[in-house]
């Protein structure tokens, strides 16, 4: 059972592609959904005009590096990348129809992180970007905000040694079992606890878990998905504070914020159900980013969630 593979391989199981040891999880571009994606992006800009400014980062998945254009074409997937170029056309083609005075910022994330595509920024046999993706992708933004950031040599570093993810337990692809990865996080020097908003109540949670009892171990990033999240570094007295707009891509990126503002808040857009535009009044907060994988940009669960979150 457990005997290895030998020889090239290469299977195609609901959706998911393996090649060797690595797992993809394929995108079909459906327009009608990655407009409605586009939509809530810029209401949510109209709505927070004079508040906050509002970001937008579009992660890649892996397989938009993992994959030639020719592997798309036979396999009849969608190319990530332009995908993604679109979505940031129509967001800031969409903004000055709709009357917003400051313009939603579109991250072209999936630039940054092709120069790191030789590196292990995405997970082989889980749908995740890992912990060093998430760094080179906060970095990015933060240069981008202005707001300064620990060099790399400044956290020290916790690793699971072995980790089979989602991308395994869809296929139980044997390759993929034999080849496990592993999870790295990045420690805070200055914040190690945030706190979230689970079962009716406010709970304190490690920013990293080094104790995870699960197989998985994503779950070390911000204690998994929650509703809603808060990290407070008391080092930092400039009443600075972000919030981020994610779903479970957003867990490895919080811990790489922390550092930089007073606050850092997340909401999980499939289970908050507030009033923007209150929250962030209420809290201070300037600077909003949208943060969603690119599956998320055209799932029709995912999209229909966001929806909610600006009607």
């Amino acid at each position: 059972e457990t005997e290895e593979e030998t020889g090239p391989y290469s299977e195609i199981i609901d959706g998911y592609y393996i090649e060797g040891d690595t797992c993809y999880e394929l995108y079909y571009y459906k327009a009608k959904l990655v407009d409605r994606y586009c939509r809530v992006v810029v209401k949510a800009a109209l709505e927070l005009d004079g508040v906050a400014t509002v970001y937008d980062m579009v992660v890649p998945t892996s397989y938009c590096y993992g994959l030639s254009p020719e592997k798309l074409t036979e396999l009849g997937a969608s190319d990530g990348v332009a995908v993604i170029e679109r979505i940031y056309a129509a967001i800031n083609a969409y903004c000055p129809q709709a009357g917003v005075e400051t313009p939603v910022v579109t991250l072209p994330v999936h630039q940054v992180l092709e120069q790191h595509s030789d590196e292990y920024i995405f997970y082989r046999t889980d749908h995740h970007w890992t912990g060093k993706g998430a760094y080179y992708a906060s970095r990015y933004f933060l240069d981008t905000v202005g707001r300064s950031y620990p060099s790399l040599e400044a956290y020290d570093t916790f690793t699971y040694d072995t980790f089979l993810g989602s991308l395994y337990r869809h296929t139980q692809n044997l390759n993929l079992k034999n080849h496990p990865d592993y999870v790295e996080a990045y420690l805070s020097p200055t914040v190690s606890e945030l706190t979230i908003f689970r079962d009716g109540i406010y709970q304190p949670r490690p920013l990293i878990d080094c104790e995870v009892s699960t197989t998985n171990k994503y779950l070390a990033f911000s204690s998994g998905d929650h509703e809603y999240y808060e990290a407070h570094n008391e080092t930092i007295t400039d009443g600075s504070a972000i919030l981020i707009i994610k779903e479970s891509y957003g867990n490895a990126f919080i811990p790489m914020l922390v550092d930089s503002y007073e606050y850092v808040y997340a909401i999980d857009y499939r289970f908050w159900n507030g009033d923007l535009r209150a929250f962030a009044e209420e809290k201070g907060i300037d600077t909003v980013l949208f943060l969603n994988n690119l599956m998320a940009t055209g799932g029709d669960y995912t999209v229909g969630c966001l929806e909610r979150l600006v009607d």
